[in-house]
């Protein structure tokens, strides 16, 4: 059994502690950036990878500029490539890969992107989604390109049979 799975109970009393005892809370969060600073770092940048908490305002928890951050940004998306994956794609149980939480396929998203041709228009097109979600998708597809060729190849081919 993993942490995660025998202290389940831990999230929703975090979140309770922060509205009760604002004051005990702010304690563990202290502990948290004081003796585990990598670890407070990591959940930093993933707040801002999710969408969570601004730049500035994890520049701010980070006693660090902008630009800084966008590098240290950039090396945290580097380095949890796989991670992030497992944090932010699932398979159905047709083994089809989804975005966790939003049903959006990572097939859609990387033939939206193909027709697109940028980030900055898929985030415009995928609004619900956080920067952080879309990168996720591009990279799994970037590590399971059969699987997403295959996937698109079946819509259109699909597609092109009803226009026929």
């Amino acid at each position: 059994m993993t942490h995660f799975e025998g202290e389940h109970w831990l999230l929703p009393q975090l979140r309770r502690l922060s509205k009760i005892k604002p004051g005990a809370f702010d304690e563990v969060v202290t502990h948290l950036r004081e003796f585990h600073p990598g670890l407070y770092e990591e959940l930093c940048l993933m707040a801002v990878e999710h969408g969570d908490l601004e730049a500035s305002e994890c520049a701010v928890c980070l006693a660090t500029d902008v630009s800084s951050l966008a590098v240290r940004l950039e090396i945290y998306r580097s380095d949890t490539g796989n991670d992030e994956n497992a944090i932010m794609i699932e398979s159905d149980e047709n083994g089809v890969a989804s975005l966790v939480g939003s049903r959006i396929f990572v097939w859609e998203i990387v033939r939206e992107y193909r027709r697109l041709g940028s980030l900055t228009a898929l985030k415009e097109a995928y609004a619900a989604l956080t920067e952080g979600e879309l990168r996720a998708a591009l990279r799994y597809a970037e590590r399971h390109e059969t699987e997403i060729e295959n996937k698109i190849r079946a819509y259109e081919d699909r597609f092109a049979r009803r226009n026929i």
